[in-house]
């Protein structure tokens, strides 16, 4: 009966709070199922929870489409605008895309074509971050420490708010394991709670 009301689905079960105008509407990589519209202004976080925190091989994974060709700000932060040990992802006003680590600004890996939908995924193994755009290894990091702060913002940083103007669906955290090491063909159903899985939503 309304829209914005939003779930985490995985076992830990976080309490996810909406700021701003967060809403769920019909675009989405998975035909009728429902994506999430950041316009730029809203965010969703989460409490510091264990459940958020990479202290070994790890993988962060979602589906994000830009809405505008000038948007600027956090899309995913689990380290609070790189303040502590987390991880973000961070779109410029170019719609290039960063990702950043345990206060460490990386440099973008991709620019994003507005109203076009990409998968994007962080796997780690060992000391190695490996990001992939569409199944594509499109850069590679070394991290030797533990990105183990967890706080979560969606559409924005987890506290202080920098906000992106994107739509977002199937945020799955992995926190045991790199789900993809090698080249891949990004999924077309609906991401599953599978073995590791610490977060599912959107």
């Amino acid at each position: 009966s309304q829209n914005n009301t939003f779930l985490d689905s995985s076992p830990s079960n976080l309490t996810l709070t909406p700021h701003g105008v967060v809403t769920q509407g019909s675009f989405n990589p998975f035909g009728t199922n429902w994506s999430y519209v950041f316009n730029g202004t809203g965010a969703i976080t989460s409490g510091v929870n264990t459940a958020l925190q990479f202290n070994s091989n790890f993988t962060a994974e979602f589906f994000i489409t830009c809405t505008t060709s000038a948007t600027s700000g956090y899309v995913l932060d689990t380290g609070c605008s790189e303040n502590k040990a987390g991880i973000s992802f961070y779109i410029d006003g170019s719609n290039g895309i960063a990702f950043l680590y345990n206060s460490i600004t990386g440099a973008n890996f991709a620019t994003l074509t507005v109203n076009k939908r990409y998968h994007i995924a962080a796997c780690r193994v060992g000391s190695t971050i490996t990001i992939y755009v569409n199944g594509v290894a499109v850069q590679t990091i070394t991290c030797g420490t533990a990105l183990n702060y967890g706080q979560l913002g969606l559409g924005a940083t987890c506290t202080n708010f920098d906000n992106s103007a994107v739509i977002l669906s199937n945020v799955r955290f992995n926190n045991t394991t790199a789900i993809y090491t090698s080249a891949f063909t990004p999924p077309s159903i609906p991401l599953q709670a599978i073995s590791g899985t610490s977060l599912l939503t959107l």
